[in-house]
Order: C-alpha cells, then sequence, then structure tokens
C-alpha cells in the first residue's frame, strides 16, 4: 500500500488549484471522483477544510466500497491493479494542487517576502525533508542565503527547541566581526569563514538583516 502521509508532508493544499483540477466544493468538503478499469470503480477523493484527506475505492455495481483495498496483506489482480492506480491518481493530485509549506515564523515569512519583492527570488526546496530551501540569485545561480529548520542545540545553545533560522554569505573579515554567539552565529552546515547563521525569531532587527541579504547577494554575483 502506497503512503500518502509521505506525499503529503509538509506540504499544504491550494484550494484554487483543487477547483481547476476538477474538485467540487461540497459543504465542508472538496469532493473528486474518477472512474477506473472500465467503469468497475471509482475513486472518490475528498479534502477537508484542515487539509485533512478522506478517500475510497467504490464498486460501481453494487455501490459498496471495495474493502479489500484497505487490506494490507490482500492481493489479486484487481487489487493490485486499484492500488497502482490510487497511487498514480493521488500523485497527480499532490503535484498538481498542494504545494511546499513556506517557513512558518513571523519574520521568516517577512524575509521572504523581502527578498521575493527585492531580488525576485523565491526558496528552492532542494532537499527530500522539505525544511530546508536555498535561495540564489537568478544570473549566477550562487546561493546567498539558506533558510533552515534547526534545533537550538545544533547551533550551540543549551535547548532542543526547534527554530527556522537563516544562513548568509560574508566576507572573511565580516565574518570574523559579526560572529558574537548570541545574534550572529557560525555558519551551521556551510564554511564557517564565509558564512554565519540568525534565528529568526526577530533577536536580529529586520532593517539589519536586509542590509545583511544584500550584501550575501552581491557577493553571490558571477
Amino acid at each position: 500500500m502506497f503512503d500518502l502521509q509521505d506525499l503529503l508532508y509538509n506540504k499544504k493544499c491550494n484550494r484554487d488549484k483543487l477547483v481547476a483540477f476538477g474538485f467540487v466544493r461540497d459543504g465542508a468538503l472538496y469532493r473528486y471522483e474518477r472512474t477506473v478499469m472500465e467503469g468497475q470503480f471509482r475513486i472518490v477523493v475528498a479534502i477537508r477544510d484542515d487539509d485533512g484527506v478522506e478517500w475510497d475505492v467504490i464498486d460501481c455495481d453494487s455501490g459498496d466500497p471495495y474493502v479489500l483495498i484497505r487490506v494490507p496483506d490482500a492481493c489479486g489482480g484487481y487489487v493490485g491493479a486499484l492500488r497502482t492506480l490510487c497511487e498514480a491518481l493521488w500523485t497527480e493530485i499532490v503535484e498538481r494542487c498542494w504545494e511546499n509549506k513556506t517557513f512558518g515564523e513571523r519574520q521568516s515569512k517577512r524575509i521572504v517576502s523581502h527578498i521575493a519583492d527585492k531580488y525576485g527570488d523565491e526558496p528552492e526546496f532542494l532537499w527530500k525533508d522539505d525544511l530546508n530551501a536555498a535561495i540564489r540569485r537568478k544570473d549566477s545561480r550562487k546561493w546567498y542565503a539558506v533558510l533552515m529548520t534547526v534545533s537550538r542545540r545544533k547551533l550551540g545553545f543549551d535547548s532542543d527547541e526547534i527554530v527556522e533560522a537563516l544562513d548568509l554569505h560574508a566576507t572573511a573579515q565580516d565574518t570574523e566581526r559579526l560572529v558574537d554567539g548570541v545574534v550572529f552565529l557560525p555558519g551551521y552546515h556551510m564554511n564557517k569563514k564565509y558564512w554565519y547563521t540568525v534565528v529568526l525569531d526577530d533577536t536580529a532587527d529586520d532593517e539589519t538583516l536586509f542590509d545583511r541579504i544584500a550584501v550575501s547577494y552581491d557577493l553571490a554575483k558571477k
């Protein structure tokens, strides 16, 4: 059986894209149906307002749910083919109607918005976990910022709190001057001579970070 939660991990549903895909609003749900296997079965999908999902396979002759689809050990031509069709449909829906979650902290959102407005660049989720993203210049394709979800302990603090943080590029002289272990931290997962990290919890104000992003952007030119 395919892992639907793995497909949906760290993603959010775009309701406009659901409608474009063919989902129909039905009370508190968005519903979609697809008939498969020459009209013998119907896959029914429902999306709740909280992004929760429900789905089933209906036998078109009887109108009853095809219960074998829920039995992990069930095998055979029909059930195997139906599972393949269900997985293909869900993969298509997620690819077309779900989006990667952007970073949720208020300062993170302001940083992402500022970068998009000033430089026209968006976070790129290059890793499978979708909890970290790189931002790079369009002309040089070089990174100038990395958004991360990480525990404070990994940044040198005595806490396991999960926070959102930003890696920025600087000259060696700037990095040595900036890094104080409180606001500006040694670069996490980057070359610490040229990169430093800031926790996006308003410890550093927006204007300071905007100025530092501009420096990092400039250093990433061709």
